[in-house]
């Protein structure tokens, strides 16, 4: 169903944030429809272009971050379902990722091939959103994101509920930053309502014997500001496994001492000009 009502989604916002757009980046270095990513050799060819990209000592890493990226395209389904009571058409199919530089990061652009929503048929009925909500998270988990999760744990050897959980701390993400931002108390309790459903969804559905998608949170002092906390990783990023990087500071793995020798890294860079404590 296309969207022509007065209260379009904002795309715009959407690629600035979650890097989900109707546009495509120009000159990107690769780009491939993530559905061809089912095919072995198709995700052997992207593998073995963006490991070197993002300097992987081993091919988990592509995995892990691939799930951290794809998490803002969960992020989006979540958008359009409890601000607008529609949804892009996030098919594998309808989604070309384009990698691309910026200041010397790999960067992902979902791309929607063609501009299509589906809404829900009558969103004031609260009975028959429910299941309008039912239906929409489990065909993208069950049809969409669950085959495509399961190729690159089968191609790269990174168990599955690894690259799960990096998907649902990037939707966490998202979900914290909508919520705070959320201009009355009805947007507040529909984004509450929305994630909750998704975190009830039964655990078959993404092939799992828990729902990956919840999570208990643990957090740790802001390097930067002792007054402020930042929350810790639910899994590792494997950013380690990465050329010259080291444990994040906000990894689960470090242990205090090594994160208080890392918060002193992070200040030193950041006296220099040099403070992203950055993943990707």
């Amino acid at each position: 169903m296309s969207s022509t009502t007065i209260d379009p989604i904002n795309f715009e916002m959407l690629e600035k944030e979650c890097y989900v757009s109707l546009r495509e980046i120009p000159n990107p270095q690769y780009r491939v429809v993530l559905s061809e990513l089912l095919d072995k050799e198709k995700m052997q060819q992207f593998s073995a272009f963006y490991g070197p990209h993002i300097e992987a000592l081993s091919p988990e890493v592509i995995a892990s971050f691939f799930g951290s990226w794809y998490g803002c395209v969960s992020a989006v389904l979540q958008y359009g379902m409890s601000h607008h009571d529609r949804v892009p058409v996030l098919s594998l199919s309808n989604i070309e990722v384009q990698v691309y530089e910026d200041h010397g990061h790999s960067m992902f652009n979902f791309m929607l091939i063609e501009h299509k929503e589906e809404a829900c048929p009558n969103p004031l009925d609260a009975q028959a959103r429910s299941e309008w909500r039912a239906q929409v998270l489990d065909t993208f988990y069950k049809k969409e994101a669950k085959p495509l999760v399961d190729m690159f744990a089968e191609s790269t050897g990174l168990n599955a509920g690894q690259i799960w959980t990096r998907m649902a701390d990037s939707l966490n993400y998202y979900y914290e930053l909508w919520h705070g931002r959320a201009s009355s108390l009805e947007l507040k309790q529909k984004l509450e309502a929305d994630m909750e459903a998704l975190k009830e969804t039964e655990p078959e559905t993404f092939g799992r014997s828990k729902n990956p998608f919840i999570l208990r949170f643990r957090y740790v002092e802001d390097w930067h500001d002792a007054g402020k906390q930042l929350r810790m990783k639910s899994v590792c990023c494997l950013a380690y496994k990465t050329k010259d990087h080291g444990y994040c500071y906000t990894c689960p793995r470090m242990s205090k001492e090594e994160r208080v020798a890392k918060k002193q890294a992070l200040l030193e860079r950041h006296v220099h000009g040099h403070d992203h404590d950055h993943e990707h």
